[in-house]
């Protein structure tokens, strides 16, 4: 065997195999969240614009919200100024473009719901890191000038693998179900296929908790058997 071949092996036994991957979710097969998916139609549309980084997040939930909402549309960049697709959807005839931020000057969510204006509402929704999101809308000035609306939740969120960064900060499939919630609350419409995205959202959640578990667990175990080993050669 010569060299080039010992290296070639050795980084072949070096290299992790990789993990099987869903391709309609993309995580790994191990904590796919589909058949937890629950598909329908919202009574209003949404627009999901996620950061990159984000998009990496193993826990993310825009991926998860636009797989539940037929005629959703989630893009992925670190911004999206002069985004052809973006522009696009933006510059549509016949629609009203919210966007969900918390701006001093936004306008209350329950306002644009029951505006007397014919024309739908499609709701733009951003998937970032809190920390993120001002820097995503400063270098999208397209986005940044939709005008916004904002909420104030009735719940904490259930996002118990992750810390929010405020007790009335939502993850992305939670502030979505609270939308068509809130638009169906004032339209009567006692339709409730809107909580096939809590119920995806919770199954992921326990999940992961379940491997957080798992993890403190091993943690824990490790610890002891150093202690052990500690223990035995002080005793010795």
């Amino acid at each position: 065997m010569n060299a080039e071949e010992y290296r070639a092996r050795r980084a072949a036994m070096a290299a992790p195999a990789p993990r099987p991957t869903c391709q309609r979710c993309r995580k790994a097969e191990a904590t796919c969240y589909c058949v937890a998916l629950r598909p329908f139609t919202p009574p209003v549309q949404f627009v999901i614009l996620q950061h990159y980084d984000e998009a990496a997040n193993a826990i993310a939930t825009a991926r998860m919200a636009h797989l539940s909402m037929i005629g959703s549309r989630l893009f992925m960049d670190n911004h999206f100024d002069a985004d052809p697709r973006v522009d696009a959807l933006i510059a549509a005839p016949g629609v009203r473009n919210v966007l969900l931020y918390p701006a001093p000057d936004a306008v209350p969510l329950d306002s644009v719901l029951t505006a007397d204006d014919p024309r739908p509402p499609v709701f733009w929704v951003l998937d970032a890191k809190w920390s993120r999101v001002n820097k995503l809308l400063r270098q999208s000035p397209n986005v940044r000038a939709i005008p916004m609306a904002r909420f104030t939740p009735d719940r904490v969120s259930n996002f118990l693998v992750r810390k929010q960064p405020k007790p009335v900060c939502l993850s992305t499939i939670e502030s979505i179900h609270l939308v068509i919630e809130r638009y169906r609350r004032l339209h009567a419409d006692p339709n409730r296929d809107h909580d096939g995205l809590i119920h995806a959202f919770d199954h992921m959640v326990q999940q992961q908790l379940v491997y957080v578990k798992q993890d403190n667990n091993r943690h824990f175990a490790m610890k002891q058997r150093r202690a052990e080993r500690a223990a035995t050669r002080s005793g010795a």
